[in-house]
């Protein structure tokens, strides 16, 4: 386990522990408790870069953002105080583009939203999770019409009869033996010709 599941600072607090029990107290007492998990993940994520994207990229990255802070919380059994402070909700949202954020702010004060019943964090939560989805649904848009904005396949080059070219068409063409005429045509003429000779 030390060698390949633990980062360099795990693998430094049990460094010379030669007794597990030893060891996993060691790592309780760094990654398994509450407190400390919970200052740690919201340090995290208000340092959360959103500043770049457009405002469905924003919501993506702070939704994968808060789904790995729960899930680390979640770990220790914490996962419900992640917004039990008030003023981390109102940082995420900063994260936000200034459209989501307006979307917010007006969804906050909806019928619905007023008549929910959970906390303030877990209907940020939900919210989040909409603008996910609504984000993935317009990543697949703008992909679909960047994809329609390149060209069509090229229409098939023409094979020239006369010269064995491509590119252009034998009644266009000015060089070869057939001097636009398709080389069978050319070799027929010829040989009618020498026949007549």
């Amino acid at each position: 386990i030390r060698e390949h599941l633990l980062t360099k600072e795990a693998k430094a607090m049990i460094a010379g522990k030669t007794d597990p029990t030893e060891a996993w107290t060691a790592l309780d007492k760094r990654y398994g408790d509450k407190e400390l998990a919970l200052v740690n993940v919201r340090h995290k994520l208000a340092s959360l870069d959103t500043s770049r994207g457009e405002g469905y990229e924003k919501a993506e990255t702070l939704l994968q953002g808060v789904n790995e802070a729960r899930a680390t919380l979640k770990a220790v059994g914490a996962e419900a105080e992640l917004f039990n402070d008030v003023s981390v909700v109102a940082q995420l949202v900063s994260k936000l583009s200034g459209l989501h954020q307006n979307r917010w702010h007006q969804d906050k004060t909806s019928t619905d939203f007023l008549n929910d019943q959970r906390k303030p964090g877990e209907k940020f939560l939900v919210w989040l999770e909409r603008q996910g989805a609504a984000a993935v649904s317009a990543r697949l848009t703008h992909h679909a019409l960047a994809l329609s904005k390149q060209p069509m396949s090229a229409p098939p080059v023409s094979r020239c009869g006369a010269c064995g070219k491509w590119g252009h068409k034998t009644e266009s063409c000015a060089g070869g033996e057939g001097k636009g005429k398709p080389w069978g045509l050319a070799r027929d003429q010829g040989a009618s010709l020498e026949q007549g000779l």
